[in-house]
This record gives C-alpha cells, sequence and structure tokens, in this order.
C-alpha cells in the first residue's frame, strides 16, 4: 500500500452487554468520541456481483442527515482491509446518481453506535437493529504490519472482558447483503 491510512485492521465481537466494555474503556481514560445512529446502505455494482469478490460498497450517514460518506471496501484477509472513503454533502443527489448508474441496493444496517478512542485504536460499541450487540476494535497500519495489529487488537478486545471465542468473522456488510450469518454462539 502507498498510503498505510488506506488499510485497516479490524475484529469484532459479539457482546450481550455494551456497559461492561464501556465501563472498562472508561477506567482506562479512553477518549469518547462520540455517540451516532448510522445506517448503512450497501450497493452492488452494475457490471460484476461484489459479494462473490470480497468487496463492497457502502454508502454511510445518520438518519435523518443530508450528508454522508460512500466507501469501497476490499477484504484482504481476516479482519484487513483495503478501503477508500469519500465524504457525499448532497445524499439525495448521490442517490440518485447511483440509482441512474444502476448500482444496485443489496442491504441495509442500522445501528447505535458509541465510539472511544485508546491510543491508536478506534473500539466501537455497536447496537444492531435486527443483529445483536458487538464490539468493534480497529487501527490503520501498513499491510506488512497486519497480522502483528489484528493480534493487538484481540489482546484489546480480551482486555475489554471479551474472550476470543466471541469474535466473529462475518461482517455486518455480509449479513446486510445476504452473503452470511452469524454463527450461533
Amino acid at each position: 500500500m502507498e498510503n498505510y491510512k488506506d488499510m485497516e485492521v479490524e475484529v469484532k465481537a459479539i457482546c450481550a452487554n455494551l456497559k461492561e466494555p464501556e465501563e472498562v474503556l472508561i477506567g482506562e481514560k479512553a477518549k469518547f468520541n462520540e455517540t451516532l445512529h448510522q445506517v448503512d446502505v450497501y450497493y452492488n455494482a452494475p457490471n460484476r456481483d461484489l459479494r462473490l469478490t470480497n468487496e463492497y460498497l457502502r454508502l454511510r450517514f445518520s438518519q435523518g442527515g443530508k450528508k454522508g460518506v460512500f466507501a469501497y471496501h476490499r477484504n484482504l484477509s481476516d479482519g484487513v482491509t483495503e478501503e477508500y472513503e469519500v465524504e457525499i454533502s448532497d445524499l439525495r443527489i448521490f442517490k440518485r446518481i447511483l440509482s441512474a448508474l444502476r448500482f444496485k441496493k443489496l442491504g441495509k444496517i442500522e445501528k447505535r453506535r458509541i465510539i472511544y478512542e485508546l491510543g491508536n485504536y478506534k473500539i466501537s460499541l455497536d447496537d444492531v437493529k435486527g443483529v445483536g450487540k458487538f464490539v468493534e476494535v480497529e487501527t490503520q497500519c501498513e499491510e506488512k504490519e497486519a497480522p502483528h495489529k489484528r493480534s493487538l487488537c484481540l489482546d484489546l478486545l480480551e482486555s475489554l472482558g471479551i474472550s476470543r471465542e466471541k469474535q466473529v468473522n462475518i461482517w455486518l456488510s455480509d449479513i446486510a447483503t445476504g452473503k452470511g450469518r452469524l454463527p450461533d454462539l
């Protein structure tokens, strides 16, 4: 990768009670960032099925908002993605552009997300409508650092009181697009 900020390492785990890891984060003096109500709409390209190539296109916005972020993600390995994001200043017009270009809407995820920062890590506490509750730990890195950074993300997850057995390797994009479903844990 030319720019390490385009490489993201992320681990996600099921968590029945988001208050417990939040209390640990507060105790560790993690910096509270924000609470959001996010809507993620996933699209497929008109010329190929992105679900078959471990890629996805996502339009993310806040409920009732007029702005958003459009993203392209490509899964390189378990929890390691190449990603590019661009801010969208007019959601209504951008959705019309996608429709005119025949980008098909695949699915939608709605979530309440509480975001903390601890060092170089972003920790999200997600309550996903109709799906469940999750803790996500992510960081940016160069591609060669990805395996080590992934291990550190898992360690941080454990320090929040969440065992590695609760980790899930299915992404919300897969659930939204019908590509996969959560395992029974």
